[in-house]
């Protein structure tokens, strides 16, 4: 429950500076670490993994994974948008411009592979950070 009290006064906070998220659709990671990028800087950043990565082709080519699809990109945009100095991955931690070059250099080709690996079932959603990296 303490992530959805932290996902409220993150909301509450949002809407006193007259910012509102409208279209929230995963729980947001609860961090220690305040984000320090404005709306227009994540959106921005938002649509820049959606053009590395084709999103308007993905969604035709994968019609039934458009959620899993906005997963994939909230996570990328997370980390990209992220001020830590490292993250950990795998139990390992990594310089964080290591993994934002990585997450960088993601195009169609990465997400239509992890797409179909969970659908066969070779690897667990919890585990998409990981292949991504």
């Amino acid at each position: 429950m303490e992530t959805k009290d932290a996902y409220n006064t993150i909301i509450s906070k949002k809407e006193n500076n007259n910012i509102l998220f409208s279209n929230i659709k995963s729980n947001p990671i609860q961090s220690k670490h305040k984000i320090s990028f404005s709306m227009s800087e994540i959106e921005l950043k938002e649509l820049e993994v959606k053009d590395n990565i084709e999103y308007d082709i993905l969604l035709q080519k994968f019609p039934t994974k458009h959620a899993m699809i906005d997963e994939i990109v909230n996570l990328m945009v997370e980390v990209l948008c992220s001020k830590r100095e490292t993250i950990t991955i795998a139990s390992d931690s990594h310089p964080i411009e290591q993994v934002k070059e990585r997450f960088n250099s993601v195009d169609s080709g990465h997400i239509e592979y992890i797409l179909e690996c969970l659908d066969k079932r070779e690897c667990c959603a919890n585990r998409v950070n990981r292949i991504i990296f």
